[in-house]
């Protein structure tokens, strides 16, 4: 249902984002969308290449809550 797809795409997806922030700290999480939006921001992306991004800056120990969250990117 539609609920269904706003729950899964929109809620799901910011918390996922705002939990990733709270674990890195505010100030390299903003970096890293900075840097990566700098790099980016004419082409078309993928969401592997945001968490790729994330993974760089914060390091391997996102990989368990990616593995979690995209099983079929990780």
């Amino acid at each position: 249902s539609p609920s269904c797809y706003y729950e899964q795409v929109y809620v799901q997806g910011s918390n996922f984002l705002n939990d990733l922030r709270k674990d890195m700290g505010s100030t390299a999480f903003w970096n890293v969308v900075r840097r990566f939006w700098r790099a980016h921001r004419y082409e078309n992306v993928t969401t592997r290449q945001l968490l790729e991004a994330f993974r760089k800056e914060a390091g391997n120990w996102v990989l368990p809550r990616y593995r979690k969250r995209f099983p079929s990117l990780y």
